[in-house]
């Protein structure tokens, strides 16, 4: 039991979190050398209406609360007033790369306390810093506070310990002209940025030839009138890249409307397809811009419908033919 609390609380790190005053990404928190970041504003959800349909979902759902409650003994952190928010970037697309930062309002010994029930749980210093190193299904993680509201997170020690030194101003971080802020704003709910992405080499090839062809990507989501709004840019490595990217996602929508057509199509493939009709896609030499309004009223559908699970045709029984057994 003590391995599989440590396991829950550990994963508590990888939620999506925000900070309180709802504020953009926030570039003097990563490194000059990272290639992507993904930032996840859950004060901002919190405010909104999406937010408040999940809240709603959450709330009439008994075992999310039951493990919302079991975060609380182990974290002393409250759902989902004590959320912050939370950064994730990398230098690559290794898992090794990557660092979490979590802004949330816990009980420090209690984090502590829980991670030590893990038996592979040691510690260490750098610095002002203490750094918890726990086992968690089979991967080594890195931990460590920065002040009493942040958290930062990483299969990497020497990548945590570079996170905690930009936090220090000890290092270079994010230029404020870098393609990596271009797109933030205030209110967003979700951004996601990534440039140089065709020098990375990925973890797995990459499924599509298409895809490592883009070399920078901007994606904004936020709520704007009765829309929640998807917006972006791609940045294509040559312009027939970039049309070999337009001609994609031009024919995924096509394919998905077409499926939706047929006589057979269930309501689910139909509402994905009704969504897709007003994502819309504009080039410009090597620049792909991306805008895809989704009504609120769509969104909620999904919502409610999430953890459904598909209706089954009750069974029926076939009486017998006259002369059968």
């Amino acid at each position: 039991m003590r391995s599989v609390h440590a396991a829950l609380l550990s994963s508590l790190f990888l939620l999506p979190l925000s900070r309180a005053g709802a504020q953009p990404f926030d570039a003097r928190e990563v490194p000059a050398d990272a290639k992507w970041v993904l930032h996840l504003d859950m004060d901002a959800v919190q405010a909104s209406k999406v937010g408040a349909m999940l809240t709603a979902k959450l709330d009439k759902d008994p075992r999310a609360q039951a493990g919302l409650n079991e975060v609380q003994i182990l974290s002393g952190m409250k759902i989902p007033q004590d959320l912050h928010d939370v950064t994730i970037y990398g230098k690559d697309f290794t898992p090794e790369g990557g660092v979490v930062l979590i802004h949330a309002v816990t009980d420090q010994a209690k984090v502590v306390n829980a991670l030590k029930l893990n038996p592979t749980y040691a510690s260490a210093t750098y610095g002002a810093y203490e750094v918890h190193t726990w086992t968690d299904k089979g991967k080594t993680m890195h931990g460590s506070y920065h002040g009493a509201g942040l958290i930062l997170i990483s299969q990497s020690e020497s990548n945590l310990q570079t996170a905690l030194d930009v936090l220090d101003h000890k290092g270079d971080a994010v230029a404020p002209n870098s393609p990596l802020v271009a797109g933030a704003n205030k209110g967003d709910l979700l951004y996601l940025a990534g440039t140089g992405l065709t020098e990375l080499k990925p973890a797995k090839e990459p499924k599509s030839p298409v895809l490592a062809q883009v070399e920078g990507a901007v994606i904004a989501v936020r709520e704007q009138g009765p829309n929640l709004l998807a917006h972006g840019t791609i940045t294509a490595s040559a312009l027939e890249a970039a049309e070999q990217i337009r001609a994609s996602l031009e024919g995924i929508k096509a394919i998905v409307t077409l499926s939706a057509s047929g006589e057979n199509a269930d309501a689910k493939a139909k509402s994905t397809a009704e969504a897709l009709q007003n994502f819309t896609i504009k080039a410009q030499d090597k620049v792909l811009t991306l805008d895809w309004p989704l009504s609120l009223e769509m969104v909620r559908t999904w919502v409610d419908n999430m953890g459904a699970r598909p209706a089954t045709a009750p069974a029926v029984k076939v009486a017998p033919v006259s002369g059968t057994p």
